[in-house]
Parts: structure tokens; C-alpha cells; sequence
């Protein structure tokens, strides 16, 4: 880190701090929707299906890749169940939201 030597000089750096702080919160909020966006329980479903597909196309290219793809799958798979929990989770706590109302 430079030695400040002047109130202008650390002006400036106050200036670019601020500068740097806005751009990392600005990356932040960015990366959290594209987080938020890619934890959707359907674009989960679409990029399992999609894997599946690619890697069906890699298997036939590359036999190679047999522990990759079970891997995959099994990953995939877990994905899956626990979407499908999570849906039943969130079905049962809206459903008592609903009787409490009535």
C-alpha cells in the first residue's frame, strides 16, 4: 500500500474505495440472482436432462468416461429426489397455510 502524503491523496483514495466497494456490491447482487436463477427447480431439471443428453452423445464417443457419467448420474439423481422433497415440503406448508385460512 502507497503512503498518502496529502488530503487530496487520500481524497482520491477514498474516491476509488467507493468506486471499488459499488462494483463489488453490483458483482455481488449479480451473481446472487444468477445463483437464485440457477438453483430453480426447473432450470435443474433442464440442465440434468440436458447433461444426460450430452453425456450420452460423450459415452459413445468416449467409453472412457464410465465413472464420470455414473458420477454425473448419481448426482443428478440426488439433485432430483431432493427437489422433488423440497416441492412436497413447500406443498404441505402452502396446504396448511391454505387451511388456516379457511
Amino acid at each position: 500500500m502507497k503512503k498518502i502524503k496529502s488530503i487530496s491523496q487520500l481524497a482520491d483514495e477514498k474516491r476509488q474505495l467507493k468506486l471499488r466497494r459499488q462494483y463489488l456490491e453490483l458483482k455481488i447482487r449479480s451473481d446472487w440472482k444468477e445463483l437464485r436463477e440457477d438453483l430453480r427447480p426447473v432450470n435443474i431439471a433442464m440442465d440434468t436432462v440436458g447433461s444426460i443428453f450430452k453425456n450420452k452423445a460423450a459415452t459413445n464417443e468416449h467409453s472412457a468416461g464410465f465413472l464420470k457419467n455414473t458420477v454425473t448420474f448419481g448426482v443428478n439423481l440426488l439433485a432430483k429426489k431432493l427437489v422433488d422433497i423440497a416441492g412436497e415440503k413447500l406443498q404441505k406448508l402452502f396446504k396448511k397455510e391454505a387451511d388456516k385460512k379457511d
